[in-house]
């Protein structure tokens, strides 16, 4: 199995899996986001980065023009609507 370094094109350092996933949608990382989403559940989507002026992953993603990150937003949403019963893949393709 891969270490998430090496599945992650974000640097990783000393960073909180709610930095990382700022940074993976800040910087247009689809693949490093959705990684993320799948494996860490309670990931705070609203996490504010405060040494950016307290924007969230998905304004720094609208700010830099990576549009397509947004659609993890639809996934969120259709995610928080399903019953614990149902299962999602989360398969990367």
């Amino acid at each position: 199995m891969e270490t998430m370094e090496e599945i992650m094109e974000v640097p990783i350092g000393n960073l909180t899996i709610d930095e990382k996933f700022y940074y993976a949608c800040s910087q247009g990382n689809v693949k490093d986001a959705q990684y993320l989403l799948c494996n860490y559940p309670r990931i705070q989507t609203n996490w504010r980065n405060k040494k950016r002026d307290g924007t969230t992953p998905f304004y720094g993603a609208c700010f830099y023009g990576h549009i397509e990150v947004l659609l993890l937003d639809q996934y969120l949403t259709f995610r928080d609507n399903l019953s614990t019963n149902t299962k999602i893949n989360c398969s990367i393709s």
